[in-house]
């Protein structure tokens, strides 16, 4: 018997209108028309890839300032 692995997949129920926190299937449709992009998911892992270089460190935090050595 042979296993396979479920693909990494994730359900998105986007709002009726766009929030703070939501946005609106509309929405995403005029960003993938407007960036080029053939369809939604690609706006989303944009959007996510934003996010996260803008969020997460690139590197480990240091031990404070810089002296002056």
């Amino acid at each position: 018997m042979t296993t396979t692995s479920k693909p990494d997949q994730l359900l998105l129920r986007f709002r009726p209108t766009d929030t703070q926190n939501g946005i609106s299937r509309s929405t995403v449709e005029k960003l993938a028309e407007y960036l080029g992009f053939t369809g939604e998911t690609q706006v989303i892992h944009y959007a996510l890839r934003k996010l996260a270089k803008k969020m997460i460190p690139a590197h480990e935090a240091d031990d404070g300032e810089l002296t002056p050595t």
